[in-house]
C-alpha cells in the first residue's frame, strides 16, 4: 500500500451535512457566545470544524491545533494559551496585506497599555535566535520604541513565542482579544478538555468583549457520553460568567455513511470484493464508532487480521513501525502528546541505551512513512490523540520500550532540575515532569521531589495540581508515617503556604499517625491556623483554649495565646483580645521571645491603626534582625496596609514594592502584592489598565476563595469606574455566586456595599436595596462599611474614604511556626 495514503486519509473526508448546517445556522444568526462540541475520541470533530472553516465566507477562520492529549493531563498554566496565541500571531501575519492593523507588530507598537511589560515581551521573545531572523521568509520587526520606554526585537513570525510568566500571558490575552473585536474571526479550539485555569480564565474576557462579530468553536473529547462530569463543570464554569453557549454532542455515523466516507481506499485494494464486509463488520463490531479506528483499519486491511475480536488496527500500525520510531512515539506519548524539540534532543543524546544514532531520519520515517507524528513550530506531536490510547491499551506489548522511556527521561529531567545551569522555567518544568512519572510508576522517589517542589513551583503552576501527587505519596506511606515526619511536615507547609488548609488538615492527619503526633506544637499550630483560614472560628478557639492549658513552657503558651488574638479578631471579640494582649505581657521577658515579632505584627487587632503603625513596623525590624526574611515580608506587608489606609499612599506603595522585591525569589505572596499594589491606586482614583493588570494576575495566582472574592470586588470597582459595563455585569453576576457561599462578615458587609453602589450606578434598584441591606446587617463587622452607610468619617483610616467604595486589603494575622 502507498505510504503517502495516509497523508490524503485525513478526518477531513468524513461528511456531516447535519451537524454542519446546525452550526452554519449558528454562526449566520448567533443566538450564542460559543459552540462546544464534544464527542469521544477519534469520531470526527476536528473533521467537521474543517468543514466549517472551509464554508465560512465571511469570517477569517483561525485553527488552533492543541496538544493531542484525552486525559485533560495539563499542570502547567498558560501552555493552552500559548498556543492559541501563537496561531493568531501567525495567521495574522501571513494575512498581513489584508489585515494590516490585526498584526502582532502593528498592536504592540500603537498599544500603550501599562501592561505591556518590556520584560516580559523580552521573556516571549526568548525562544527566537538572531540567526534564525535571516532565515525567516523575508520579514523580521525593525527595532520599535513606543510609550519612551518598551523596545522590541526582531523575531521570526513562524517561531513560537513564549509565554513565561503572568505579564505575558495578559499581553497575550489582550491582542487576542484585540483580534477578536478588529475582525470577524472563527477561531476554532481542538481539545479544550486540556485547558488550564490560567487559559481557561482569560478566555473569559475574549468572550465578554467580543464585539466584532467573531465566534469561536471549541472540541471537547469526553472518555464516554455517559460521564459528562468534567463537561459540565467547564460548562458552568463559563455560564457563571452569563456567558450563552451550544452544547453540540457528534454522534457516531452511521455506518452507510462511515463506509461512504472511507470507499475511495478501494481502488487501493487488490481484493475489492471483500473489503467492505469486512469494513462494516469491523465499523459495527470493533471500533466502538470511531472513524480513526476505521481509517486505520483501511489502511492496515488484511483479511486474516479482522479474524481476531481484539484487532486494534491503530495499534497495528504502531506495532508495525521500527524500534526506533516506537522509541520516539513513547518519548511523546510520555510527555502528553507533544514534546519540546530541544527536550527531545537532550533525552536522545542523554540516554544511557543510545538506541537512536540520527534523530533526524528516525524523525522522517515516523513522520512519512508511518503518519505518526507531525511537527508544528518547535513541537513534535502525535497526529492523534488515538494514538496515544491505543499504545496504552497495549502498554504490556509495549513494556520493554515504555520501561527504557521512562529511565532514560527520568535521567534528563534530573540532570535539568538539578544543573545550577538550568533556568527556573525548565526546572518548573522537570518537576512536573518527575512528579507525574514517579506517581504513576515509582511512589518511593516522590519523596526526593518534596523539597525542589517547594521552590520550583512558582508563578506557572497551580498548587492544587501538585496535589494528586503529592496524595500518592501520602498513600504509599500509609502505615508507615513513622519514618517520614519530616517530608510530612514539609508537604503541610506547602498546603498552607499555598492557601490548600483543607489539603493541610488531612496531611496533618496523618502526622498524627506517629508516635508524638498531635502532641507536637507544629500540628497543633497548623492545625488552629488552618480551621481560623476556613472560618471554623469557635471550633479553633476551643482547641486553642484546650492547648493553652495543657502547654507547660511558656513558649507553646505564647503561641496560643497569639492564635487566640487572630480567633477573637476574626468575631471582633475586642475585650477578650485585650485579655489576651495581658496575658502575653505577664510571661517573663515576653519581648525577648521570637514570637515576640508576631506579637507586634498582630498589634493591628489590639490598637487602632494608627497607633499600630509603629509597632508593625518594630516587628519588620525584629525580624529583619533574626534574619527572618519571610516572617520581615509578611509584616512588611502588613506595615504597607497600615500606612495606605492611615498615612502616606505613595509612601505604602514604594514600602510595597521593596518587600515584593524581597519576596521574588521565593514567589511566595505575590497575589497579595498584586491585589494590595491595586488597592492603593483605586484609593487614589487612579483606575485603568494597570490596576487592571494587578488584579487580573492576582486573580489567576490566588488559591484563596477570601481573596479571590475581594480581588473580583476590586475589579468591579475598576470596571464601573471605567465604564466598562459589559465586564462590570458580567463580573458582578460571579460576585452573587461567590458570596453566597462566604462566611467571613467583615468581607461579606464589604463587598455587599459595593454592590448596592454599582448597581444604584446601573439603575437596578431591586439589586441595590437587596445589597444595601445587607450591607446593613453586617456592618457590625465592618467599621468603614459603618461609616460609609452613616455618612460619616473615620479619621484615623481616613484614606477609605477617599472615594465613595470600600477598598478591600489582604494580609497576614497567622502565626507560623519555625522550628
Amino acid at each position: 500500500m502507498d505510504n503517502n495514503l495516509w497523508l490524503f486519509s485525513s478526518e477531513k473526508i468524513v461528511d456531516r451535512q447535519k451537524e454542519q448546517q446546525i452550526i452554519q445556522n449558528e454562526l449566520t444568526s448567533p443566538k450564542s457566545d460559543l459552540t462546544i462540541i464534544y464527542s469521544e475520541s477519534g469520531v470526527g470533530k476536528s473533521a467537521l470544524t474543517e468543514r466549517i472553516r472551509r464554508v465560512s465566507s465571511n469570517m477569517l477562520p483561525i485553527s488552533v491545533v492543541t496538544r493531542p492529549e484525552n486525559n485533560g493531563d495539563n499542570p502547567v498554566e498558560g501552555t493552552f494559551l500559548a498556543d492559541i496565541f501563537n496561531a493568531v500571531v501567525q495567521t495574522m501575519q501571513k494575512k498581513k496585506s489584508s489585515y494590516p492593523k490585526c498584526t502582532f507588530e502593528y498592536y504592540l507598537v500603537h498599544n500603550k497599555d501599562a501592561s505591556v511589560k518590556r520584560k516580559s515581551l523580552e521573556k516571549m521573545f526568548d525562544g527566537i535566535q538572531y540567526k534564525e531572523i535571516f532565515q525567516s521568509f523575508g520579514w523580521l520587526f525593525t527595532k520599535y520604541l513606543f510609550s519612551r520606554v518598551f523596545q522590541l526585537y526582531e523575531f521570526n513570525s513562524y517561531e513560537i513565542l513564549q509565554l513565561r510568566d503572568r505579564d505575558s500571558m495578559l499581553i497575550a490575552s489582550d491582542y487576542i482579544r484585540y483580534v477578536l473585536n478588529s475582525t470577524p474571526i472563527l477561531l476554532s479550539i481542538d481539545n479544550v478538555q486540556n485547558m488550564d485555569s490560567y487559559s481557561l480564565q482569560l478566555m473569559t474576557d475574549w468572550l465578554l468583549l467580543k464585539k466584532g462579530g467573531s465566534y469561536l468553536i471549541l472540541e471537547y473529547t469526553v472518555a464516554n457520553t455517559d460521564d459528562l462530569s468534567s463537561l459540565m463543570d467547564f460548562v458552568q464554569y463559563l455560564q457563571n460568567y452569563s456567558l450563552r453557549i451550544k452544547l453540540l454532542r457528534l454522534p457516531y455515523l452511521k455506518t452507510e455513511d462511515a463506509l461512504k466516507a472511507i470507499g475511495f481506499v478501494q481502488s487501493e485494494l487488490s481484493d475489492k470484493s471483500a473489503f467492505l464486509p469486512a469494513a462494516k463488520k469491523f465499523y459495527e463490531t470493533q471500533s466502538g464508532g470511531s472513524m480513526r479506528s476505521l481509517l486505520d483499519f483501511c489502511l492496515q486491511y488484511s483479511e486474516e487480521a479482522i479474524l481476531s475480536e481484539l484487532y486494534d488496527p491503530t495499534y497495528d500500525r504502531i506495532s508495525s513501525a521500527s524500534a526506533e520510531c516506537q522509541y520516539i512515539l513513547g518519548i511523546v506519548i510520555l510527555h502528553g502528546g507533544e514534546i519540546d524539540l530541544h527536550n527531545l534532543q537532550g533525552i536522545v543524546e542523554q540516554s544511557i541505551d543510545p538506541i537512536i544514532l540520527n534523530l533526524t531520519s528516525v524523525l522522517n520515517k515516523a513522520e512519512t512513512d508511518y503518519g505518526l507524528l507531525e511537527q508544528h513550530d518547535n513541537f513534535l506531536r502525535l497526529t492523534h490523540a488515538q494514538l496515544g490510547d491505543a499504545w496504552n491499551a497495549h502498554i504490556n506489548l509495549q513494556r520493554k520500550i515504555d520501561l527504557l522511556v521512562q529511565r532514560n527521561c527520568s535521567i534528563y529531567y534530573e540532570q535539568v532540575l538539578h544543573s545550577q545551569f538550568s533556568s527556573t522555567d525548565r526546572k518548573e518544568e522537570a518537576v512536573l515532569f518527575l512528579m507525574k512519572l514517579y506517581a504513576t510508576y515509582s511512589p518511593d522517589k516522590l519523596e526526593t521531589l518534596i523539597a525542589p517542589m517547594q521552590t520550583v513551583m512558582v508563578d506557572r503552576v497551580q498548587p492544587e495540581r501538585a496535589w494528586e501527587y503529592i496524595s500518592v505519596f501520602l498513600q504509599y506511606i500509609q502505615g508507615n508515617e513513622e519514618h517520614f515526619c519530616t517530608s510530612i511536615c514539609q508537604l503541610a507547609r506547602f498546603c498552607f503556604d499555598h492557601n490548600m488548609y483543607r489539603h493541610c488538615l488531612y496531611v496533618l492527619e496523618r502526622l498524627s499517625k506517629t508516635s508524638r503526633g498531635t502532641k507536637t506544637d507544629f500540628y497543633r499550630i497548623y492545625q488552629i491556623n488552618c480551621l481560623e483560614y476556613l472560618e471554623e472560628h469557635q471550633r479553633a478557639i476551643d482547641l486553642c483554649r484546650q492547648y493553652l492549658e495543657e502547654s507547660n513552657n511558656d513558649k507553646s503558651r505564647y503561641y496560643y495565646i497569639l492564635l487566640l488574638i487572630g480567633c477573637y479578631r476574626s468575631l471582633n471579640k475586642i475585650d477578650d483580645i485585650h485579655k489576651c494582649v495581658e496575658q502575653i505581657k505577664c510571661i517573663p521577658n515576653y519581648n525577648e521571645y521570637i514570637e515576640y515579632g508576631f506579637f507586634l505584627r498582630l498589634s493591628e487587632t489590639y490598637m487602632e491603626r494608627e497607633e499600630a503603625l509603629p509597632h508593625v513596623l518594630q516587628s519588620v525590624i525584629f525580624f529583619r534582625e533574626h534574619e527572618m526574611e519571610m516572617q520581615e515580608i509578611k509584616s512588611g506587608i502588613t506595615y504597607s496596609f497600615l500606612l495606605a489606609v492611615t498615612g502616606d499612599l505613595k509612601e505604602a506603595y514604594r514600602e510595597l514594592l521593596y518587600f515584593e522585591e524581597m519576596a521574588v525569589p521565593s514567589h511566595l505572596f505575590q497575589n497579595v502584592f498584586e491585589l494590595n499594589k491595586a488597592s492603593i491606586l483605586l484609593l487614589q482614583s487612579m483606575y485603568g489598565a494597570e490596576v487592571e493588570s494587578l488584579l487580573k494576575k492576582s486573580e489567576l495566582s490566588t488559591n484563596s476563595p477570601f481573596d479571590r472574592l475581594l480581588i473580583l470586588t476590586m475589579q468591579l470597582i475598576n470596571y464601573t469606574e471605567c465604564a466598562s459595563w459589559e465586564l462590570a455585569h458580567s463580573l458582578s453576576s460571579r460576585i452573587e455566586l461567590l458570596l453566597e457561599c462566604e462566611t467571613d462578615r467583615h468581607l461579606i458587609a464589604m463587598v455587599s456595599y459595593d454592590l448596592y453602589r454599582f448597581y444604584e450606578k446601573v439603575g437596578k434598584v431591586e439589586s441595590s436595596k437587596k445589597y444595601g441591606k445587607i450591607a446593613e446587617n453586617n456592618a457590625i463587622w465592618n467599621n468603614t462599611v459603618r461609616n460609609k452607610l452613616d455618612g460619616t468619617i473615620n479619621v484615623r483610616n481616613s484614606n477609605l474614604f477617599l472615594n465613595e467604595w470600600v477598598i478591600g486589603f489582604t494580609f497576614f494575622w497567622n502565626i507560623d511556626y519555625e522550628n
